[in-house]
């Protein structure tokens, strides 16, 4: 599981970004699927099949907007995240991966988040 807490020292109306997925692939990772994002396109995730899957997913553990802005000095939290294996396509296989998150405003990095884990079925 997962669990992150931040607060803004100022109240971001815009921002850019990028996010990653990569799989393991013998013995290195490789790049999956990878999207730039910035306010506009958050309030799109659910048309991108993949990343809609995380939104849905990211949506149910934390408070996390899903557009601008974020708000100053407001407690922003994700809370025992987890992939609910309900989400993930039965087509898909065990798997290892790993996720690159990282978030710019005003071409400043203000947050990065990565993770990792293993995809198991029951």
């Amino acid at each position: 599981t997962l669990n992150v807490n931040f607060t803004l020292n100022e109240q971001l109306n815009s921002l850019n970004g990028f996010f990653n997925i990569k799989v393991l692939n013998g013995k290195q990772f490789l790049n999956f699927t990878g999207v730039e994002f910035d306010c506009k396109f958050l309030g799109t995730l659910y048309n991108h099949y993949l990343i809609n899957m995380v939104a849905i997913n990211l949506r149910s553990f934390s408070n996390f907007p899903i557009g601008c802005p974020l708000k100053k000095n407001h407690l922003y939290y994700m809370k025992d995240f987890k992939i609910l294996t309900n989400m993930v396509p039965s087509y898909i296989p065990e798997l290892s991966f790993e996720t690159y998150a990282s978030v710019f405003h005003k071409k400043r990095l203000v947050i990065v988040i990565k993770t990792g884990g293993k995809l198991r079925r029951k």
